[in-house]
């Protein structure tokens, strides 16, 4: 009791911007596949908001910003600039869904992190972005078997052409680890120093960083590789540091990357309705070769990669069939020979490695009903899975929203059978926000965890309060579950055992002439205790 007053006392002193809102993180999650918010990592999150706060200028910026934003696959990058060309700017979210290769929905997903901002208007003067810069702090206080920190620090320069990520953190594992890049953008391409990612193809040979594992909509069956792109995070975990450079020529593109004891690059052409590349790269006795393509035929989108490590093979290859005008079957095969090397890949996959492992996935996605089937088999150990997973809404009345989550995992050894079910109620009216979840797991006996959660915010304020309980016997039986935190804590914790956690959000965003001041604060009983500041001139 007496920690409960404590925090809503600090609470009510700190007011509160917009916090990282249900809309944004849905829509993260569609464009990267993945199959909801506990499937994500912090320097993706960390991505997307970076475009959240300085949205990319799709009228001007060229093939190679398009794809290495990571925004766009290879063809709807070739299909924005050939309609740019032939129509002239892309000015709305309604004009974009009607571009080859996008839809509404994509479209919609895409409009948090793209600026439709034009200087071809007839009266309308050139657009010169000003630079942003911004500095952005981090600190949290953990009191439990002592009082620990975990702390951070970064410096971010966006322009149209010169971005600037000079950043550090500790935690309370590791020591200081400092991290940043220098990348400079032109019409032909751009040129990296420091941490950069590589990511080619269906992430086969070369895919640093972040990769979906599982599989759920249509969208995680395949890929958007960013090939070359700078890293925008507080940590350069997963990332070369070395200096890195590509080559736009008119629909090719040429990369290399020198690293230590690493060195490699790729070709792509890209076309209005499709791209292949050619990856190869050698890092510390690890070396890699490989072909992809992607094409999009009278709507049907196939995608594939083969790659060879020198010692054994790899390919994968799948489509997505359009069924009507709101329907989507995707079908995938992949197969990874057992002495195959899955270092620095992140293609599709059952395990942590993309190695050992023969799978054939399929699904349905028809609006916010989204289902998959997945079966995959090893040649060692001769394991073999089944995972299933639907998604669907339920249509309620009035401000009400509510969606039911199905999932169930077979195996033949080990963990035989792991069962899920998860249903989310969500009521908004005007700046109000609540939201009940009920989670259960059948595995080893059962688990269950639950929250409420209710907010409100505008363009200043917002305020955010959970109440989550969980019981859960078995460490089989622990349960994901995202926690709303403040910007450079992306959290996710494995809830185990029982317990009760109380936490509050708050953020305050204010605006100065040309600057802006935004400051989060997030109490737990955990105990813990999160702020972030954000200063962006």
């Amino acid at each position: 009791m007496r920690n409960f007053i404590v925090i809503l006392a600090l609470f009510c002193a700190c007011a509160a911007l917009p916090a990282q809102n249900n809309a944004l993180l849905r829509s993260v999650a569609f464009l990267t596949g993945a199959e909801d918010v506990e499937s994500l990592d912090q320097q993706e999150i960390d991505r997307y908001f970076y475009y959240a706060a300085h949205p990319l200028r799709i009228n001007s910026a060229s093939l190679s910003r398009l794809v290495s934003s990571g925004l766009f696959s290879q063809y709807q990058a070739a299909s924005l600039l050939d309609y740019r060309q032939r129509q002239g700017d892309v000015l709305s979210e309604a004009e974009l869904a009607l571009v080859d290769g996008f839809g509404e929905e994509t479209a919609r997903a895409l409009s948090l992190f793209v600026s439709f901002e034009s200087d071809r208007l007839p009266g309308t003067p050139a657009v010169s972005a000003r630079p942003s810069q911004t500095l952005k702090l981090k600190g949290s206080l953990r009191d439990k078997e002592g009082i620990q920190y975990g702390d951070g620090v970064q410096y971010l320069l966006a322009g149209e052409s010169l971005e600037v990520n000079l950043a550090g953190r500790s935690t309370y594992l590791e020591p200081f680890r400092p991290t940043g890049s220098v990348a400079w953008s032109g019409r032909c391409g751009k040129v990296v120093a420091g941490d950069f990612h590589t990511r080619f193809g269906q992430g086969l040979a070369l895919w640093t960083g972040f990769s979906v594992s599982g599989l759920s909509g249509a969208s995680s069956f395949y890929k958007r590789p960013s090939g070359l792109s700078p890293s925008r995070s507080y940590s350069g975990l997963g990332t070369w540091r070395g200096l890195a450079a590509d080559y736009t020529w008119k629909r090719l593109i040429l990369t290399g990357f020198v690293a230590k004891n690493t060195f490699g690059g790729n070709a792509t052409w890209f076309g209005k309705k499709g791209q292949v590349g050619l990856t190869a790269f050698s890092s510390e006795g690890v070396r890699k070769v490989s072909a992809d393509g992607r094409f999009c035929l009278r709507g049907i989108d196939l995608f594939g990669e083969a790659a060879w490590d020198g010692k054994a093979p790899a390919f994968l290859a799948g489509a997505v069939f359009p069924v009507g005008d709101k329907a989507r079957f995707p079908l995938a095969f992949r197969w990874y020979h057992s002495q195959y090397d899955g270092s620095y890949s992140g293609a599709m996959r059952t395990s942590t490695k993309v190695s050992d492992q023969c799978g054939l996935a399929l699904g349905w996605e028809q609006g916010r009903f989204v289902s998959s089937l997945d079966l995959s088999s090893t040649q060692l150990s001769g394991q073999r899975q089944l995972k299933g997973r639907i998604v669907f809404p339920v249509s309620l009345p009035g401000n009400w929203d509510m969606e039911v989550r199905l999932s169930e995992r077979w195996k033949n050894e080990g963990v035989r059978h792991r069962a899920g079910l998860r249903t989310d109620f969500r009521y908004t009216k005007g700046e109000w926000t609540a939201i009940l979840r009920s989670e259960e797991s059948w595995s080893k006996g059962m688990g269950w965890l639950g929250y409420l959660e209710g907010g409100r915010k505008n363009d200043r304020l917002a305020v955010w309060l959970r109440a989550c309980t969980y019981f859960i016997g078995h460490w089989d039986n622990r349960i994901y579950c995202y926690e709303r935190d403040a910007p450079g804590n992306f959290s996710v914790p494995a809830y185990y055992g029982n317990g009760f956690v109380l936490s509050a959000l708050s953020s305050y965003n204010w605006v100065w002439k040309r600057s802006r001041l935004r400051a989060w604060l997030r109490l737990s009983t955990y105990p813990e205790a999160k702020l972030a500041i954000d200063w962006e001139f």
